[in-house]
This record gives C-alpha cells, structure tokens and sequence, in this order.
C-alpha cells in the first residue's frame, strides 16, 4: 500500500509506486508480472519455488517425526527439520526486505529505462526526491517555498502510508487471532456439549 505516482515516457504514463510495498509482501512473484517486469517475476517465482520445497521439507520432516512418535510412543525430535526450520524463519524477514526495497528496485529501473516525472507534478517530485529516489537540484534548494510545499506532499503522503500500514497490521492481526481462536471455539463446543 505505498504512494501511488505517475512517471511519463514518449506520452505514455505509467505508475510507479513509492515506500513499503504491501503488494510484494502478501501476493509476492504476482506483483512483476501485473506490472509487466517479467525479469523481476522470474526472479521472484524462483524465490517462491525455494519456499515451497523448503516448506515440502519442513512438513515431511515433521510428518516423519510425528508418526514415528505415534509409532514407537515416544517423541524424538530429529535435527533434520532444525535446518528447513531456520531456513523458514529467515524467509519472512527476507520477503519483508523485497517489500521494503521492491518499489525503490523498480521505479529507479524505470528512471533508467527513461521515465521522467510528469511535467509540473510537485507532488511527485517532493515524494520521490524525500525517499531519495532522485536527488535534488540546486534551484530547488534556493527556492524555499518549494521546499515547503515538497514538505506538505511528503507529510501528506507518509501520514497516508502510516494510515495504510497500521490498517494492514491490524487487518493481518486480526485473521490471525481469527485463525486460532476458532478451533478454540469449536474444541470447547465439543468439551461443552457432551
């Protein structure tokens, strides 16, 4: 959920997008490919593939420690599933990097491919130049009232990312507690009702 802008190219407008990608972190190899950068997706979906085999290998390994627990009643935990269990730790601070970082990746890609910010949109240009995606120029540094109304863009545009991010953390808080307070719910329907 990051700040939507516009860059233009030979009249063609396309949108970029600026700070922590909400998109990346919960749909993740989807995102390149809706934005066209197919590169990108396959990058991505490589990422994605080592997941699932490392998730296939965690869950074999804990099936395999369960039924040989319910086989032999005794549980021994095997130091096979420690490596696939680090691994899958270490993917959720890596997919919350490509977030943090996906949306500056692309939009300087697109600065480099010759996109330029729409003529006359300071918005734009106070938003980009704060995240540092471009630097700024000498004039603008002069121009102290430019200055302060790239500071109200930039105010306005974090104060909607914040307002995003705290929907998104509740919103993912929520369904968390959703997720485990049903089959509490229905354990004690069961205990309850016989």
């Amino acid at each position: 959920m990051a700040i939507k802008l516009k860059l233009e190219k030979d009249g063609q407008l396309k949108n970029v997008f600026v700070g922590f990608s909400w998109t990346t972190f919960i749909f993740g190899f989807w995102v390149p490919l809706f934005r066209g950068r197919f590169k990108d997706f396959f990058y991505f979906f490589v990422f994605f593939i080592c997941k699932i085999v490392i998730s296939a290998v965690l869950v074999k390994e804990m099936f395999d420690m369960i039924s040989i627990g319910i086989r032999e009643s005794r549980l021994e935990v095997s130091y096979y599933i420690i490596i696939p269990f680090i691994l899958m730790m270490a993917l959720y601070p890596i997919d919350i990097f490509l977030a943090y970082t996906y949306n500056k990746y692309s939009t300087t890609n697109m600065f480099e491919e010759g996109f330029y910010i729409v003529e006359n949109d300071e918005y734009a240009a106070g938003v980009l130049k704060d995240y540092t995606y471009l630097p700024y120029t000498e004039e603008e540094f002069a121009d102290e009232e430019l200055l302060k109304r790239y500071e109200q863009h930039v105010k306005k545009a974090r104060k909607s990312e914040k307002n995003k991010a705290v929907v998104a953390i509740i919103l993912m808080f929520a369904y968390q507690m959703l997720v485990s307070i049903i089959p509490t719910i229905t354990n004690l329907m069961k205990v309850f009702g016989e």
